[in-house]
């Protein structure tokens, strides 16, 4: 476990950031450094590993945010200073939670869709019924979010979609590529955790679940 492996590169005076691509990094990484000051975060970033030790910036993108909820302390506005002499576009906000589910609500149903269908994100939306079945992974994970009192904007279910379309056609997703070469996929943090925190809140998400279902039979058992 990556965790146990920092262990002995953390000390009281550590901060601790993650960059993972699920909702719940910093609730996984505060429950096992509970005295350390973990912050919210998430990076847009289009890369590819080529070969080991190689790793292929692809896009033009290359933004980070981190922060935590309603604070911008004086140790983090260092921080992004620090970052940004370092030539990396980043970005301290209070409203990171809202920053973190606009990506999430982005990331999740385009890897599960992809990976479900095995297809490219312009395949999927030129079908009836994929492109369907990816408005309600969509939908599925705006509702989670209402519910759980994370304010993103009411029309981003629209506008994720919309930025979906914008994608090159043959787009699929890190978690696609992974699933086809026969590598650990990341089902835990962006699907089993959406079906999961929606039943805890009263809510279904059935197309999720469906998908899950396929992808790793068994996982609720």
């Amino acid at each position: 476990m990556i965790l146990q492996q920092l262990t002995p590169c953390v000390d009281s005076s550590t901060i601790i950031l993650p960059l993972l691509n699920g909702a719940d990094s910093f609730d996984r990484v505060q429950h096992y450094f509970p005295f350390n000051t973990v912050l919210h975060g998430c990076v847009y970033l289009v890369s590819r590993k080529v070969e080991d030790g190689v790793i292929e910036n692809s896009g033009n993108v290359e933004s980070l945010f981190f922060g935590i909820p309603l604070q911008r302390s004086a140790r983090l506005i260092e921080l992004e200073s620090i970052f940004k002499k370092a030539n990396i576009q980043a970005a301290c906000t209070p409203v990171i939670e809202q920053v973190v589910w606009e990506k999430f609500l982005f990331v999740s149903p385009i890897a599960t869709a992809t990976t479900f269908y095995n297809d490219s994100i312009g395949n999927i939306l030129s079908n009836v019924d994929k492109r369907s079945a990816l408005l309600q992974l969509v939908k599925e994970i705006h509702a989670l979010a209402d519910a759980k009192g994370i304010r993103v904007p009411a029309d981003l279910a629209d506008r994720t979609i919309a930025r979906l379309g914008a994608l090159p056609y043959d787009t699929t997703s890190s978690m696609q590529a992974d699933y086809v070469q026969g590598h650990t996929i990341e089902w835990k943090s962006l699907m089993e955790y959406v079906i999961v925190q929606s039943r805890l809140v009263g809510l279904e998400a059935p197309i999720c679940t469906i998908m899950l279902n396929h992808l790793v039979p068994g996982w609720d058992a």
